[in-house]
């Protein structure tokens, strides 16, 4: 739910800040999926509360270093792979994105 939320609205900010969209929208993609901190962010998690031998403070103590490595993660990986992968500068809007470059 969150992916669909927020893809439309980085799609126009990159566009606006004239930059490729796709740096933007696959970095998002995957951090939506980075769900760690609490009991309703996934099934599994919410399996784990619901046995009682965890709290949210616990979920939550353990979750933020486990959330910020995964964004460090997915930046750094972003910066590496985007131009092997798009063959592309993520910094320059492509002619399809930006038409009126």
């Amino acid at each position: 739910a969150a992916t669909s939320m927020l893809l439309p609205v980085v799609a126009q900010l990159s566009v606006a800040l004239r930059v490729h969209p796709l740096a933007h929208m696959i970095p998002t993609t995957i951090a939506c999926s980075f769900a760690f901190m609490l009991p309703v962010a996934t099934p599994p998690n919410a399996i784990a509360f619901a046995t009682n031998a965890i709290t949210t403070r616990d979920m939550i103590s353990s979750g933020v270093g486990l959330n910020l490595m995964a964004c460090l993660l997915v930046t750094l990986y972003t910066a590496w792979a985007f131009p092997l992968v798009y063959g592309g500068d993520p910094f320059v809007c492509p002619e399809w994105a930006c038409p009126n470059a």
